[in-house]
């Protein structure tokens, strides 16, 4: 799954050019295929990486974040390119048109602002890198916006006068000139000319081409035919291709004044004597009059240094300057209006401030980059203090614009730097209320919390100054857990900051939300369905080590305040029994804890760990507010005033809401919280859960149950939750509809309703659903509906009876979850009966999924059943020995096996087939047996180094030994001291300068056997405390 934007940006986008030229049906069902792939892997932010945003990555949630280190624009702009010809070729799919419209927001956003850059960052000031204008321009061209596609054309054209930038392949920037052919003939002369050395440099004696070497020494290797690349530069006046100006529009081509003012822009590389003739003078050599009649000009960069350099005439005293510039403020081009402000700006504060009536009307302008401007130059000519700049920020940040792009470079981005510079050490800024105590500062207190929760929620750069008070806290309670909850969608390569101030601002005043922040992705694990969660994680890029799915630094420093999470933590053990845990602590040291070790730490602390709630300190304060809207409609008005609004992340101020409508109203509030039953935000979700089950307890059952009309998804499977633990029968009929709604959420959760409050009577039913569907959510829903009643032995043998009667005669799907109920009820007819049906079956598939349902059995006698089908053949052994790591835990933890159980059942899987991951796990068991079962299996097979590393942690791990014991630890330490010193070390650094013979961490890695050697080998004296394994002498 590597590099898969890559594949798709080349690969299928060469299929989609192919096939517009030719219209050869054969290929475009694969295009099809391979843009719907691209579609789905794109990041939620509207780019893509090095690889797709696979569900996988991220807690099983489609189009989340980036894998490694964030956006990879080249990549993703050819991938945006593929997905617009598949629009075009009439392709149709709700994914395709969905990424479409996010890809066009993210590219948009740096239209008139600057250059595309590496990720998801910044304009930045140049023209073009690597040729990543490639994809958009022709994206936008393929869309029909004229204007977006001339911008990335120009810009194109324009670096063929610059130095080409960028790492990678040779290839990349090739495909800069071929975007240029979007804004026509004139502009592909200019670029094509000015670069007719480097192309004559890459022909060779027979014909050829070559690529004119690496870059920033990465990527020498070219990634296409050189000769290929060169032939379509040479064929562009053919027009064959849509990248070589097939089917070219002519009102998009540049005229001669944008051709000049691309040539002007680019005076200091040319050389070319056709070009250089229609040029004249370079642009700083020009008249005043001649720069401001520049001040639209196309390059924002360009558009900068011109606004700059008539700031500096004008105090060399060209006093006349912003006379002359203020009328552009009212031009009907955009740019014209930016470069006006720019110069207003150049020419100094007094200048900004004796125009400062023209200058905020741009604060409306139809244009985004004109308002961020206007706001750049109103606040950097005021004070940070002043109340009529706040109050502009304020406005600006909490409006909403139709034409709102990302936040990376918007109005909110620009208003966030203007009130929070950071620069505490300046007096002016410590005159400003809004990093302390902004509530206090005097302004429309709603307009404060919108404008503040846009800035805290800014994805990537939001931010929480540490330095607000505990009731600025309170006030943004919901805003300040959510980036503390969540890692940004965009820039994980740099940007983490939003989640660690966020975390640290909870952390300063001790509340248990900080707390909670370290287990959120553990509590989103745990809702999985089994297979998905087996394989997810949570990527972190710039937060790694903080946002995994657990911090193992923050539980060490206060195991019990986390015993209330052990259940997922042991869900998780039993998932993965290698699981570990990695954080970063306060020296930036990146640490990996085994997860049976972190929950083995919780469970031995006993201290009580009591911290005060965000929640209820919300709440209060949502009560003080209240008293002041007089009678029980104006309080009820406030209520659902808060709750209107669905898309905020004030989650306390609805929280408490809805807890005061249920006093206010009653019943009736069942109806609000019907809409936060399956919000995504857990605490709301699970307040409004306990709102609405108090009321249906109290009456409201009908009234919730008719809200199943009117909702869908995880609301309506919300309800059907609150309905099923109400335990009121009445809404039966309700519950049996909804097993036929369209959505499997809903039906898996009506399933576990019927099975609750039709009580025995509707196990047949309940088995009946399942035998007529192979929906995964149905039948996780019977799963667990079967199960909902363990502790009622009757009904469980009920249960069992059924399961056994069916599983050698269903589908391999629901002989899936039948093998699961029978696993997880045990006893012996459950286990011959698996066992009989995983003996009997050809189906691998089938094979696998009884074997590994048997693996999850609370059952010890499941080891024996196990072992019984791993000798009949090679494909039930392989079947059970990739699950058998997991008999080495329980439901519970380490403490449902013993040392000798895990020793058998390890040597008897591997007496018939070597598991890794089962000798791996063979170190977290500190006994001589299992020493010496590893040292026997490092000695006698090809596992040698895996079983290695599993010896010393081992016998690391061994406390107080008994004599003989410590002898087996200490031989096979000795063992694996010589073996590491004779394969990876001899001969020293100096024969091991291959960074793959990776001779530091093998050397760290004898030291590590060293350690654990003086540990159990007990010499004349002590070990030395002071023994460093990190310290190595070279």
């Amino acid at each position: 799954k590597g590099m898969q934007s890559w594949a798709a940006g080349f690969e299928a986008l060469e299929q989609a050019i192919y096939y517009d030229a030719t219209g050869d049906e054969f290929i475009l069902p694969e295009i099809r295929k391979r843009a719907i792939w691209a579609a789905m892997g794109q990041s939620g932010g509207g780019s893509w990486g090095h690889t797709f945003s696979f569900p996988e990555s991220n807690g099983g949630e489609l189009h989340k974040r980036n894998p490694g280190y964030g956006g990879m624009n080249n990549a993703g702009g050819r991938c945006f390119f593929l997905l617009a010809l598949a629009k075009k070729f009439g392709i149709q799919h709700s994914e395709i048109d969905l990424a479409i419209d996010r890809a066009s927001q993210f590219f948009w956003t740096y239209v008139d602002k600057g250059c595309i850059p590496y990720g998801d960052h910044a304009p930045w000031p140049s023209d073009d890198s690597n040729g990543k204008n490639y994809g958009p321009a022709f994206a936008f061209y393929v869309l029909g916006k004229p204007y977006e596609a001339k911008f990335f054309s120009m810009h194109s054209a324009n670096a063929a006068f610059s130095r080409r930038g960028g790492h990678g392949s040779p290839t990349l920037w090739y495909y800069t000139p071929l975007s240029a052919t979007i804004a026509g003939p004139k502009a592909v002369m200019a670029s094509m000319r000015n670069m007719r050395w480097f192309y004559t440099l890459a022909r060779r004696h027979d014909g050829s081409f070559v690529f004119q070497g690496d870059q920033a020494g990465i990527g020498g290797r070219g990634m296409r035919s050189p000769t290929a690349t060169h032939a379509i530069y040479y064929s562009v006046p053919l027009q064959k291709l849509i990248i070589t100006g097939k089917d070219a529009d002519p009102s998009w081509w540049v005229n001669d004044e944008e051709l000049e003012e691309l040539l002007v822009s680019a005076r200091g590389q040319i050389t070319d004597p056709l070009l250089l003739k229609g040029i004249g003078k370079a642009w700083p050599e020009r008249d005043t009059d001649a720069l401001i009649a520049m001040l639209d000009h196309f390059y924002p960069v360009v558009r900068k240094a011109i606004a700059k350099e008539l700031g500096r005439r004008f105090a060399a005293g060209e006093t006349a300057i912003p006379g002359k510039v203020l009328p552009l403020l009212a031009s009907p081009e955009a740019r014209a209006r930016e470069g006006a402000c720019l110069t207003l700006t150049a020419c100094g504060t007094d200048t900004v401030l004796a125009n400062l009536s023209g200058i905020a009307k741009l604060l409306n302008d139809t244009a985004e980059f004109v308002r961020m401007t206007a706001i750049n130059t109103i606040a950097g000519a005021t004070k940070p203090g002043d109340s009529k700049r706040e109050m502009m920020l304020l406005k600006m940040a909490a409006g909403e614009y139709p034409d709102m792009s990302c936040d990376i470079a918007n109005v909110v981005t620009v208003c966030k730097t203007a009130l929070f510079s950071g620069d505490k050490k300046n007096e002016a800024e410590q005159a400003s209320k809004l990093g302390t105590t902004p509530f206090e500062a005097g302004y429309d207190r709603d307009l404060v919390r919108s404008a503040l929760e846009k800035i805290i929620t800014m994805d990537p750069s939001g931010v929480a100054p540490l330095d607000w008070t505990r009731d600025t806290l309170v006030e943004l309670a919901g805003p300040v857990v959510f980036i503390a909850d969540e890692l940004q969608l965009m820039d994980k390569m740099f940007s983490a900051g939003r989640l660690f101030m966020g975390r640290e601002l909870l952390a300063k005043y001790g509340y248990r939300e900080a707390v909670e922040c370290d287990v959120v992705n553990l509590l989103k694990r745990s809702r999985l369905e089994r297979d998905v969660r087996y394989n997810v994680i949570f990527v972190q890029g710039g937060a790694s080590g903080y946002y995994g799915i657990l911090n193992p630094i923050a539980v060490e420093a206060r195991p019990g305040a986390y015993r209330r999470y052990l259940a997922p933590m042991k869900q998780w053990l039993q998932d993965d029994p290698l699981a570990e845990s990695t954080g970063l602590g306060s020296d930036w040291v990146s640490r990996s804890v085994g997860l049976n070790v972190i929950i083995s730490k919780v469970e031995a602390d006993s201290k009580s760990y009591e911290f005060p709630s965000l929640a209820s300190d919300a709440a209060a304060l949502f009560e003080k507010e209240l008293a002041t809207k007089g009678d029980a409609a104006g309080k009820t008005k406030l209520c659902r005033d808060v709750l209107s609004n669905r898309e905020n992340k004030q989650f306390f101020r609805k929280m408490a809401a809805l807890s005061q409508l249920a006093v206010l109203v009653g019943p009736e509030a069942v109806n609000d919280t019907a809409a936060y039953l399956g919000d995504e935000q857990w605490r709301l979700r699970e307040h409004a859960y306990n709102v609405a089950l108090g009321l249906v307890k109290a009456g409201a059952g009908d009234r919730l149950a008719a809200c199943l009309a009117s909702v869908q998804g995880e609301h309506a499977a919300g309800i059907l939750r609150v309905l099923r633990d109400a335990g009121d029968p009445a809404v039966l009929k309700a519950v049996s509809q909804a097993l036929q709604h369209r959505e499997g959420v809903v039906r898996k959760a009506a399933v576990q309703a019927l099975m609750t409050l039709g009580g025995d009577k509707a196990l047949s039913d309940v088995l009946s659903f399942m035998e007529k569907t192979t929906h995964p959510d149905d039948l996780w829903g019977c799963e667990l509906a079967l199960l909902s009643r363990r502790d009622d032995a009757a009904f469980c043998q009920r249960v069992r009876d059924e399961a056994i009667a069916r599983l050698p005669k269903r589908t391999v799907p629901v002989r899936r979850s039948l093998a699961w109920v029978l696993a997880q009820l045990g006893g012996p007819d459950s286990l011959a009966a698996l066992q009989a049906a995983a003996a009997t079956s050809e189906d691998p598939k089938d094979v696998q999924n009884i074997v590994k349902a048997l693996s999850y059995a609370p059952d010890r006698d499941a080891d024996q059943v196990m072992l019984a089908l791993a000798k009949i053949d090679r494909m039930r052994l392989d079947a059970v020995a990739a699950e058998s790591v997991r008999r080495m835990v329980g439901p519970n933890g380490m403490g449902d096996v013993t040392d000798q159980q895990r020793v058998d059942f390890a040597k008897a899987i591997l007496d018939m087939k070597l598991e890794n991951r089962l000798i791996q796990f063979l170190g977290k068991v500190h006994t001589g047996r299992s020493i010496q079962l590893l040292f026997d299996v490092m000695q006698k097979t090809d596992r040698t180094v895996v079983a290695a590393h599993a010896i010393i942690s081992a016998a690391d791990g061994m406390e107080k030994p008994p004599e003989d014991e410590a002898k087996i630890a200490a031989d096979a330490l000795a063992q694996v001291i010589e073996y590491i010193e004779v394969t990876r070390l001899r001969g020293g650094m100096a024969a091991h300068m291959d960074k793959d013979d990776k001779y530091l961490e093998w050397k760290e890695i004898q030291a590590r056997a060293g350690k654990a050697l003086i540990k159990v080998h007990k010499p004349q004296k002590a070990p030395i405390p002071t023994f460093d394994d990190m310290q190595l002498d070279m």
